[in-house]
C-alpha cells in the first residue's frame, strides 16, 4: 500500500510542477493561484468535466510564466493566498483580455468594488462549487470573445 501512496504522491507533484497544459486545443484555459485544497478540488473537478486546460501557480514567477507562455481566458485568484498581489495580478490580467476572478471567505462589499474598479469579474464566495466555477468561467470566456473583435476594430483603425 505505501508504495502505491508514494507512487501516487510522486504523479502528484510532477503534475503540479508540469507546464504544459492538458485538454483539447480549443477549451477554456485557467491560470488559478491558489493554496486552498477545497478550492483546487472545485477547479479541478470542473476542469475535468469540462475538459478546461489548468494550470496552477504558486509564485509571482510562475504568474509570469504561466499568463506568457500559453493564451489564458480566465485567471482564479485565492485572497488568503498573499505571495503575490491580487491587484497587480487584476491589472496584468485586464491588460491582456484575461477574466479576473478572486475567491475570498467573507467577501465584502468593498472588495467586491475593489474588485469591480480594477477590472475584475467579480468575487466568488467560499466555498465555491464546481457548478459556480463552470459559470463564472464561461462568462469569461464568452467576455473575451465578445472583446477580441471590438479590439481587432481598434487596432486595424489606428493603423
Amino acid at each position: 500500500m505505501s508504495v502505491t501512496r508514494s507512487t501516487l504522491h510522486h504523479l502528484l507533484r510532477e503534475l503540479r510542477r508540469s507546464r504544459s497544459p492538458v485538454g483539447p486545443l480549443n477549451a477554456l484555459r485557467i491560470v488559478a493561484v491558489t493554496h486552498c485544497p477545497e478550492v483546487q478540488l472545485a477547479l479541478r473537478m470542473a476542469a475535468f468535466r469540462e475538459e478546461w486546460q489548468l494550470q496552477f501557480a504558486f509564485s509571482q514567477s510562475d504568474v509570469t510564466a504561466l499568463l506568457g507562455d500559453f493564451a489564458v481566458h480566465a485567471v482564479v485568484y485565492d485572497h488568503d493566498f498573499r505571495e503575490v498581489d491580487w491587484r497587480t495580478l487584476c491589472h496584468q490580467s485586464v491588460d491582456r483580455g484575461i477574466g479576473f476572478y478572486l475567491v475570498a471567505g467573507a467577501p465584502t462589499d468593498q472588495l467586491f468594488l475593489s474588485v469591480m474598479s480594477a477590472g475584475g469579474l467579480g468575487v466568488l464566495r467560499k466555498p465555491v462549487t464546481m457548478e459556480e466555477f463552470i459559470s463564472s468561467m464561461h462568462f469569461a470566456r464568452s467576455l473575451a470573445e465578445w472583446q477580441t473583435p471590438a479590439r481587432e476594430l481598434a487596432t486595424n483603425t489606428a493603423k
